[in-house]
This record gives structure tokens, C-alpha cells and sequence, in this order.
């Protein structure tokens, strides 16, 4: 059995209103569907359920966490089959967005805060078979981009 290759994902420093637009038509998604689940269960959950149902459903990483290492933060998270060939990551100084892309347009992302800023010109990305790994380093103090 031959070992996975180790592929960089693009990284771009985001901008928010982009962002806000390309997330857009995820956010209909949730929102649609939330109100589906709503009338679905005949008023047996809370709508809090529902949308959280919901937002779980469009959610890219499952499986995913947060590290704090030395100078900077480590996220790690298993990216579904359907996805790998199209990932992109947006950095914000108080964020990172990975996104799944289908025909260019965003199909499914999750987003991370960060506790402190992070340097978005020195933030990387991995994905080695289905194991995403991104690294951000702390933004210099006074120095968030």
C-alpha cells in the first residue's frame, strides 16, 4: 500500500467581504434547512436544534481541532473524500477559514477563531490523504496582518 502524497493547500490572505459573499449561499443552505428540520420534527426539538443540526450538516471538518504550540496554533482535521481536491484556506488575524469548493463556488467550510492574532502572511496548509494540517504563527505584538 503506497503512502499518501503531502499536497500544500493555497492560503490567501482573506478578504472579509469576499468572504462574506462566497459564504453566502452556505449560509442560505443552513438556514433553509434549519427551518426544514424545524417543520420536519413537528416542534419537538428548539429551533436552536435545528439550526445547529443544521450548521453541522454544511460543516467541511468534523473531526478537527485547535493546538497552541510555542509561537503559533496548529489546526489538524480529516477532510471528507469528496473534498481533497479542492480545498482553500482564507486567513484572517483573528481567523481561518477552510473552505470545500465545487465549480469554484463554496460548498461546505469551517471556521476557526484564533485566541490571538496570527501572521496571515506566514500561515500554511497541508493536506496529506485526508489529514489537513494548518499552521499559524502569532502575529507579533502590534503587528497582526
Amino acid at each position: 500500500m503506497s503512502m499518501p502524497t503531502v499536497h500544500p493547500v493555497p492560503v490567501k490572505n482573506g478578504n472579509p467581504a469576499e468572504l462574506t459573499a462566497r459564504l453566502e449561499p452556505v449560509r442560505q443552505k443552513v438556514r433553509s434547512r434549519a427551518y426544514e428540520l424545524f417543520c420536519e420534527r413537528s416542534h419537538r426539538a428548539t429551533p436552536l436544534d435545528d439550526w445547529v443540526e443544521a450548521e453541522h450538516e454544511t460543516n467541511l471538518l468534523h473531526l478537527s481541532g485547535v493546538a497552541e504550540e510555542g509561537d503559533g496554533f496548529r489546526i489538524t482535521g480529516c477532510v471528507p473524500r469528496d473534498y481533497t481536491s479542492d480545498i482553500a484556506i482564507d486567513a484572517f488575524p483573528g481567523e481561518i477559514v477552510v473552505e470545500a469548493l465545487r465549480r469554484g463556488r463554496v460548498e461546505r467550510f469551517t471556521r476557526f477563531r484564533m485566541p490571538t492574532p496570527i501572521d496571515t502572511t506566514r500561515v500554511r496548509a497541508y493536506l496529506n490523504g485526508f489529514e489537513l494540517e494548518v499552521t499559524a504563527p502569532k502575529a507579533k505584538t502590534g503587528s497582526a496582518r
